[in-house]
């Protein structure tokens, strides 16, 4: 269950390693044009860019705009995508993460819109989360939503692994200090 959203993550059928592994081989072959590689891609990677991009947003039209420009970015970029499994993963999400937040807009400025579904929990969500400092932003983004390993976001945020844990630990404390989250068992 995400501690953001309170909703159940749907169930993976094969392990993360499998998966990262099976994400850089995927994307090597999108990099010389293999659109079904890339359509296994969208497969395996859409659950998560589009929660991720529904969190930030808060309105479905953008998170759509947000999802379909996350895959162009892929898809576009594929050929300086990392070779290592992890670091694949983490690439891929990292990418979501910035044409989510881009589609979100100024956090400072109104909405263009109101949002398709005006639910409370879902606008908190996205103000603590556009509230955050950007690296704590990002590494709740992408290991809640991009659902990626500790190493995973040590790759995708550039630092050591006990500062990508540290720099999580932070972020969610914040979060939990929100209201967002009433209690942790």
């Amino acid at each position: 269950m995400s501690l953001l959203t309170g909703r159940a993550a749907r169930p993976s059928t094969i392990s993360p390693e499998s998966e990262s592994s099976r994400l850089a081989e995927l994307f090597q072959r999108a990099a010389t044009g293999d659109t079904r590689a890339f359509a296994t891609v969208y497969a395996l990677l859409a659950p998560r860019v589009w929660a991720m991009a529904e969190a930030v947003t808060c309105d479905h039209d953008r998170a759509e705009a947000a999802a379909v420009q996350a895959f162009e970015g892929m898809w576009y970029a594929a050929p300086s995508c990392p070779s290592e499994p992890e670091a694949a993963t983490a690439w891929a999400m990292k990418i979501a993460v910035r044409r989510s937040l881009g589609a979100a807009g100024d956090p400072r400025r109104p909405a263009l819109g109101p949002p398709a579904t005006p639910d409370r929990r879902g606008q908190h969500v996205r103000q603590v989360l556009l509230a955050l400092p950007e690296p704590q932003r990002d590494a709740v983004l992408l290991s809640c939503y991009g659902q990626l390993s500790l190493g995973a976001l040590a790759f995708a945020l550039e630092l050591p692994k006990q500062d990508a844990a540290a720099l999580l630990s932070e972020a969610l404390i914040h979060v939990a200090g929100s209201g967002l989250v009433s209690k942790v068992p």
